[in-house]
């Protein structure tokens, strides 16, 4: 049961993502906050393990969303890197991605090869 205190957008979120049956998720994009909150302790306490890109990946994959934002397209090796992390975090049990920034969709849609995207960009 979730606490009560999570913003009602949030236990939402977390409800979805326990009824498509996912345990462990990657999150790109910044993580959602209202006040207090966090979109990624909301799913924590769901029960729902959040995986996030380390430092570096972060770093790369918000530069490369900040030129979707421009109108730049992605070259080729960015789109099969950002495909190679996706792919190898459905290897290791991954159920699904939350995706929390437009540009990040964008580029998400482009090469998860069929992983399930959790959409909370209009969240």
């Amino acid at each position: 049961m979730l606490d009560e205190s999570y913003p009602e957008r949030f236990r939402t979120l977390c409800q979805e993502a326990g009824q498509r049956g996912w345990r462990r998720v990657i999150m790109l994009g910044d993580d959602l906050r209202e006040g207090p909150y966090t979109l990624k302790a909301c799913l924590a306490q769901a029960g729902v393990m959040v995986f996030v890109p380390g430092p570096r990946d972060r770093t790369w994959l918000q530069g490369l969303a900040d030129g979707v934002r421009a109108g730049e397209v992605p070259n080729e090796a960015s789109l099969a890197r950002l495909a190679a992390m996706l792919a190898d975090g459905m290897e290791h049990g991954v159920n699904g991605l939350v995706v929390t920034d437009p540009a990040v969709l964008i580029l998400v849609r482009t090469c998860a090869n069929g992983a399930p995207i959790f959409d909370v960009t209009e969240v």
